[in-house]
This record gives C-alpha cells, structure tokens and sequence, in this order.
C-alpha cells in the first residue's frame, strides 16, 4: 500500500518524527503582502539565534523563541509583480503545465488531504479588494485564483451565523441542481473523449479533475448543513479603518481554526500601498510603508497570540499554536526595486524548532517540503524533495 494512501489516513510515515508527533493535526495559515519589506528596517544583521527585533519585527519582540526568520529565500522566478505570484506556488502560471498538480499553490496541496474533515476546505481572506497588483495565493490546479472573502461581517455570518430552516432548504435545492449539471458535464466528456490527442486527453483529464474537485464540495457541503454550527463569543464591529479590519480578519481566523470549521486559511495584508512600495528612497514615503509593515506585522503577532493563549481542542495537552503551522510571506523581496529574490519569511508554530534567523543557499520550495511534512503530506512540491535543513 503506497504511502500517499497512509498519509490521507494520518498514519504515520515521516520516519523521522515520532508517532504521536505525526498523528497530531496540523492546520495552516499563511499572511501575505504582494510588496515585499523595506529592507533596512526588516532584516537584522546577526544570524542565528542572537538576531535583534529591527524596527519592522519590533512587534514580534514577545514571540522572538516562537518565530523563524529566513534569508536568501527565492523561487528563482522573475518578473516584479508578476513573479509574485509564485508566492505560493515556486513556478508561475505559464510553468504549470510542466507539473502533476499544475498550478496548484500549497495551501490548496494541504487542503487536499483536510478538507474531508471540516465544513470548509479552506478560507481565503483579504483585506481590502485589490487594485492593479494582487496578492496572488491561493490557486487550483488548473491555475484559478481562488474567491477572497474580504468583509468581516461576511465571514462571520459563514462561520457563525445559523441558517433558518428554509435557507437551508434553498441550499440543499441548489447544491442538488449543480450536481446533476455536473453528473450531465462528466457523462458528455466520457462520450467525446474517444480519439482525442494525447495533448487535448491531458487537458479533459484536468477538467475532468476540476469537476471532481466540485464535486466533492457539493458533497462535503450537503453532509454539512445537518450538523449544528459552532457557538462563540464575538462581536465583529464594523469599521474603515484598515488596521481594525485586519484584526478582526486575524480574530475569525483563529476562531476558524479553534472552532475546526477549516484547517487551511490565507489572508492578503494588501492595504493598497502599491504607491508606497516605490518610495525613490524618499524619506517621508519610507516612513509611511515601514508603518504598514509594522501594522502587518503586528497582526502577525496577534494571530501569535490567540493560537499561543487557547489549548488545542483536538490535543488538550497542547496550545493550538503548536499544531498550528503560521507563515508570513511575501513574493516579492523588495517592491521598489521589483526584486523576486530574499523574500521575507517568517514562520511560527506548527512544532517545529524557532528562535532563529537562517540563510541558506536554497530555495523556499525546500521549507514548503518541511511545511508539508509537517503536516503528515510526503512526496514533496512540485520538483522539491528535500526538506529544509533544520527543519523536518
């Protein structure tokens, strides 16, 4: 029996953990801005574990032994604004051909083997809709951008909010009709599919996948509207200002992740700075974009926070902090100088070994192994097989 078939049953595989280490759930979330960081006020310059909070980690100073900071980190890509949208994923979209899994980014990978287990698959979040440069994370196979939720009122009300008898009445009707559309669309492509191309075959056979995938959320959500939703104490305030929705965007994150309505969560720290990012390296204009970062990187901290005070309700003997795999990071390095290299990358969380600054001569699809390793997932991302050193 292969291993991939051990992994979705969560048996343990990574002979290198211990077995009550794999057998723990691991969830994801990862923030993200699509500018990169001012690179005087973020970077520190002693490695290891003596690295200094600069003026953009000043918030973390609390987490330092509860955070990893990684230097040199690239996917090799280039292009400014485009490239980021490797952030998730190491290739770009006309790079997705060359892989299994297409375009799919690694949030989407994890969500393949949790979203059987919770009422959502996985929550994309942001903070504000995007202008002409999006923060580009989370995407299917066949290289789709996956909707973002960006009202906090409206992620509440599909977390928290309990539906009369008659919406769910409505949904059960409407989950049925897209079933049987797609029952109709599958039955069509089994009778055209005879004497196709090998090339035209691959590309049915993706469409036939994306149908599946459809499917299989029809599924999950029918199962779902039977079962009660959970009860939290939360009021969501409404708010312009961009700080208090982000903070309430973190708040309905972490109660996802506690209340186990999803194990996979992204969220754009795009406050549409795009301006700013190209300072000239005039001061008033560094000022100005080294506040946002600091304003993202003290929602960072508060997401910190909220795992680190609650206990894991499914591992009692840990905070959800330690099952819980938090990541920052950004595609581009530097936005004035539209750099796809030394992204920044913090992780927190998730069992791993913190309280380190490191750089390494490779590339951040090896800490994406890790990550999924972590997770339970072997067999890599895309062409990375090996974890990154330290971290496995």
């Amino acid at each position: 029996m292969n291993r991939r078939f051990f992994t979705f049953l969560g048996l343990p595989m990574l002979l290198s953990a211990t077995k009550s280490e794999v057998n723990k759930t691991k969830r994801f979330i990862c923030m993200a801005n699509p500018f990169g960081m001012y690179p005087e006020s973020f970077w520190p310059k002693t490695l290891g574990k003596s690295f200094e909070m600069t003026e953009t980690l000043k918030p973390l100073k609390e987490f330092k032994e509860e955070i990893s900071l990684f230097a040199n980190m690239t996917h090799g890509v280039r292009g400014g604004h485009p490239g980021q949208q490797a952030a998730l994923t190491t290739i770009l979209p006309s790079q997705a051909v060359a892989f299994a899994d297409g375009m799919q980014s690694l949030d989407q990978k994890i969500t393949e083997y949790t979203q059987a287990q919770t009422r959502f698959a996985s929550l994309v979040l942001g903070i504000q809709k995007p202008g002409t440069f999006r923060c580009s994370l989370s995407w299917t196979r066949n290289g789709t951008l996956i909707p973002t939720i960006y009202s906090p009122e409206k992620l509440f009300s599909l977390l928290f909010k309990q539906p009369s008898d008659l919406q769910k009445k409505a949904t059960r009707t409407n989950l049925h009709m897209k079933k049987s559309i797609l029952d109709g669309v599958l039955s069509e492509l089994k009778s055209q599919t005879a004497g196709l191309s090998i090339n035209d075959q691959q590309k049915v056979n993706e469409y036939v996948h994306s149908v599946r995938e459809v499917e299989k959320s029809i599924q999950n959500q029918q199962a779902w509207l039977s079962k009660p939703i959970p009860k939290v104490n939360y009021k969501v305030k409404s708010s312009l200002a961009l700080e208090a929705n982000l903070n309430s965007l973190v708040d309905l994150a972490s109660l996802a992740i506690q209340t186990d309505q999803t194990r996979v969560i992204t969220l754009d720290c795009d406050s549409g700075y795009h301006g700013l990012s190209h300072h000239g390296k005039l001061h008033d204009k560094i000022s100005e974009l080294v506040k946002i970062e600091q304003m993202q990187m003290r929602a960072f901290a508060r997401l910190i926070k909220k795992l680190k005070s609650v206990n894991d309700p499914l591992h009692p003997e840990d905070t959800l902090l330690d099952n819980t795999i938090v990541l920052f990071i950004s595609g581009l390095g530097n936005g004035n100088s539209h750099s796809n290299d030394n992204l920044p990358v913090i992780l927190a969380g998730g069992g791993f070994k913190h309280g380190r600054y490191v750089r390494e001569e490779l590339k951040l699809g090896h800490l994406f192994v890790s990550i999924l390793e972590k997770a339970g997932i072997v067999g890599g991302f895309k062409n990375f097989k090996k974890p990154f050193p330290g971290y496995s």
